[in-house]
């Protein structure tokens, strides 16, 4: 359990996640110590916090993993992380050491709960969706529904990404050049791209990515958990999911923690220090050397890399270290998803749409909510309730 509540407390993503489940806005003087641009003394503050962790402990250690108000701390976990940019205030005051150690007794509540153990689980094979968001037509991709799936042609895509990426002039390093006069460039190590530089073929734009859904069994259904756990969403209001499984028994690669993650980056490492430098320089605070997983090495001894939803907390945020004076940072991902490199995945069920309804309040309620299935007719209403 220690090592557990060690690394809740070290990720900015497991930090948030506490703070929300102990909604830690209503301690005395959070907002206003979180929005100050001056130096204050915290000593009060971080008292404060600790009591209302201790208070907030025992039920925390009862919440079930189902429970809507620990999918919605996930949820804000994961869109409040801006890989491009600093952390917000929130975050940075929950970085202060002063205030990591108030939250240990949460922590170890969190780390002691029995839903935490399916925060672990490896990839669920049988139940993936790919999630493909309804946006304004660009560049000549159709509307979702009618959308073929992205899922083949992945070694074309790996072979351009290596020609996009690896040792290519654009991360050419100039270490003289203030790292702060940068502007922001590609920020995730999700194998996405290489479309930002013009390199062929457009489609697919990165690696297929599926989550699986969320609370299949209790009425606040969520049919996929990239409907609403996502670092930088596209702001759609409607989405098709698509239920897939690979073909054959696949490889899978799983991201557990930092050093889950930092392990794949050293056995299959892409230099991508000058594309990353600016924006995981104002995300960490650390200048230096970056790498992220070369794709198109990756994917000859895995089909997929499945980051699990502990994996995603304890490592997102971090500037994790591969070695060599190298980092690397999981940027671009979420809890739960899988990223497949290979030609492995087929379509396997009815697709659903989904419609996101904007009228309610979404710390109260996702808001998703199934329209219709391929056969054209209404499906069911299922509301996603947070608490």
């Amino acid at each position: 359990m220690e090592e557990t509540t060690e690394a809740l407390l070290a990720g900015p993503r497991a930090r948030r996640l506490l703070a929300e489940l102990i909604e830690i806005r209503q301690v005395d003087g959070w907002s206003v110590t979180a929005m100050s641009s001056l130096p204050t003394d915290r000593t009060e503050l971080a008292r404060r916090v600790r009591a209302r962790a201790a208070e907030r402990a025992a039920p925390l250690a009862a919440l079930t993993a189902v429970d809507p108000r620990v999918l919605a701390a996930i949820d804000a976990a994961t869109v409040m992380n801006m890989p491009w940019q600093p952390p917000d205030e929130n975050d940075q005051l929950l970085a202060d050491p002063a205030i990591v150690a108030a939250l240990r007794p949460a922590a170890e509540a969190l780390a002691a709960a029995e839903m935490t153990r399916g925060w672990h689980a490896p990839l669920a094979v049988g139940k993936q969706r790919l999630t493909l968001f309804d946006l304004p037509d660009w560049e000549g991709v159709p509307p979702a529904a009618d959308r073929p799936l992205e899922v083949t042609g992945l070694d074309a895509w790996g072979a351009a990404w290596r020609r996009a990426v690896a040792g290519s002039a654009w991360n050419r390093v100039d270490w003289t050049t203030p790292v702060d006069e940068h502007s922001s460039g590609p920020w995730w190590s999700a194998p996405i791209g290489p479309w930002w530089n013009g390199e062929e073929p457009r489609r697919p734009g990165g690696a297929p990515v599926t989550t699986p859904p969320l609370n299949p069994e209790t009425d606040h259904l969520v049919g996929s958990a990239g409907l609403v756990w996502l670092e930088d969403s596209p702001g759609a209001d409607e989405a098709l999911l698509v239920p897939v499984s690979p073909s054959r028994p696949p490889r899978i690669y799983e991201v557990t923690g930092p050093e889950a993650w930092a392990a794949l980056v050293r056995h299959f490492p892409a230099d991508v220090s000058a594309s990353r430098r600016s924006d995981w320089y104002r995300h960490t605070g650390r200048d230096g050397a970056w790498a992220v997983p070369d794709w198109a090495a990756v994917r000859e001894s895995y089909d997929a890399v499945h980051v699990t939803v502990a994996g995603y907390l304890t490592t997102a945020g971090l500037a994790v270290e591969v070695g060599d004076g190298v980092a690397t940072v999981l940027a671009g991902w979420a809890p739960e998803a899988t990223a497949w490199l290979t030609d492995v995945l087929v379509e396997d069920g009815p697709r659903e749409r989904w419609r996101l309804d904007r009228t309610v309040r979404r710390d109260a309620d996702h808001g998703w909510r199934l329209e219709t299935e391929n056969d054209g007719q209404p499906g069911r209403d299922r509301r996603v309730r947070r608490g």
